[in-house]
Protein backbone atom coordinates (compact mmCIF):
# COMPACT_ATOMS: atom_id res chain seq x y z
CA UNK A 1 0.00 0.00 0.00
CA UNK A 2 0.84 3.70 0.18
CA UNK A 3 2.80 4.64 2.87
CA UNK A 4 4.02 8.21 3.72
CA UNK A 5 6.55 8.73 6.63
CA UNK A 6 8.81 11.79 8.27
CA UNK A 7 12.53 11.43 9.15
CA UNK A 8 14.21 13.76 11.08
CA UNK A 9 16.86 14.93 13.44
CA UNK A 10 18.12 17.81 15.11
CA UNK A 11 21.56 19.59 14.09
CA UNK A 12 23.37 19.81 10.44
CA UNK A 13 23.38 17.17 7.74
CA UNK A 14 26.54 16.98 5.59
CA UNK A 15 25.89 17.71 2.55
CA UNK A 16 28.13 15.77 0.43
CA UNK A 17 26.76 12.57 2.16
CA UNK A 18 23.41 13.37 1.93
CA UNK A 19 23.69 13.99 -1.90
CA UNK A 20 25.19 10.52 -2.43
CA UNK A 21 22.12 8.66 0.28
CA UNK A 22 19.30 10.53 -1.72
CA UNK A 23 21.05 9.03 -4.96
CA UNK A 24 21.47 5.63 -3.75
CA UNK A 25 18.11 5.75 -2.38
CA UNK A 26 16.48 6.52 -5.78
CA UNK A 27 18.52 4.22 -7.71
CA UNK A 28 17.50 1.12 -5.36
CA UNK A 29 13.24 2.71 -4.49
CA UNK A 30 13.19 5.29 -6.56
CA UNK A 31 10.12 3.73 -8.93
CA UNK A 32 8.29 3.37 -5.34
CA UNK A 33 8.39 6.45 -4.47
CA UNK A 34 5.76 8.55 -5.38
CA UNK A 35 6.97 12.55 -3.67
CA UNK A 36 9.63 13.71 -0.81
CA UNK A 37 10.20 17.38 0.19
CA UNK A 38 12.05 18.83 3.26
CA UNK A 39 13.94 21.28 4.51
CA UNK A 40 17.67 20.73 5.75
CA UNK A 41 20.30 22.56 7.43
CA UNK A 42 23.54 21.38 5.94
CA UNK A 43 27.02 22.42 7.66
CA UNK A 44 28.61 25.40 6.47
CA UNK A 45 25.03 27.17 4.73
CA UNK A 46 23.49 29.87 6.48
CA UNK A 47 20.13 28.97 4.03
CA UNK A 48 17.66 26.60 4.89
CA UNK A 49 17.91 23.84 2.12
CA UNK A 50 14.57 22.92 0.46
CA UNK A 51 14.80 19.66 -1.59
CA UNK A 52 11.78 17.81 -3.77
CA UNK A 53 11.49 15.16 -6.04
CA UNK A 54 9.49 12.22 -7.21
CA UNK A 55 10.55 8.83 -8.72
CA UNK A 56 13.98 9.10 -10.11
CA UNK A 57 14.58 12.81 -9.89
CA UNK A 58 15.08 15.64 -7.17
CA UNK A 59 16.24 18.90 -6.33
CA UNK A 60 18.14 20.87 -3.72
CA UNK A 61 18.39 24.70 -3.64
CA UNK A 62 19.12 27.45 -0.65
CA UNK A 63 16.03 28.91 0.61
CA UNK A 64 15.94 31.65 3.25
CA UNK A 65 18.37 31.95 6.05
CA UNK A 66 17.73 30.13 9.49
CA UNK A 67 16.42 32.95 11.65
CA UNK A 68 18.30 33.71 14.85
CA UNK A 69 17.74 31.51 17.50
CA UNK A 70 16.16 29.36 15.50
CA UNK A 71 17.03 25.74 16.07
CA UNK A 72 18.76 24.13 12.79
CA UNK A 73 17.19 20.61 11.84
CA UNK A 74 16.17 18.54 9.14
CA UNK A 75 13.10 17.28 8.04
CA UNK A 76 12.13 15.02 5.00
CA UNK A 77 8.73 13.49 4.17
CA UNK A 78 8.31 10.46 1.76
CA UNK A 79 5.25 9.43 0.05
CA UNK A 80 6.02 6.08 -1.55
CA UNK A 81 4.35 2.47 -2.53
CA UNK A 82 6.56 -0.50 -0.29
CA UNK A 83 8.35 2.13 1.63
CA UNK A 84 8.91 1.85 5.29
CA UNK A 85 10.79 4.52 7.19
CA UNK A 86 13.13 1.86 8.52
CA UNK A 87 14.60 1.16 5.39
CA UNK A 88 15.61 4.91 5.15
CA UNK A 89 16.29 6.37 9.00
CA UNK A 90 19.82 4.36 9.24
CA UNK A 91 21.06 6.32 5.89
CA UNK A 92 19.65 9.55 6.74
CA UNK A 93 21.15 9.82 9.91
CA UNK A 94 24.15 8.89 8.74
CA UNK A 95 24.24 11.94 6.91
CA UNK A 96 24.33 13.90 10.30
CA UNK A 97 27.25 16.03 10.80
Amino acid sequence: GVATFMLRCEGELDLDTFNQWVVGVLQGKGIDIFRFKGILAMRGYEEKFVVQGMHMLFDGRRGQLWPPGEERGCRLVFIGRNIKKEDFEEGFLACRA
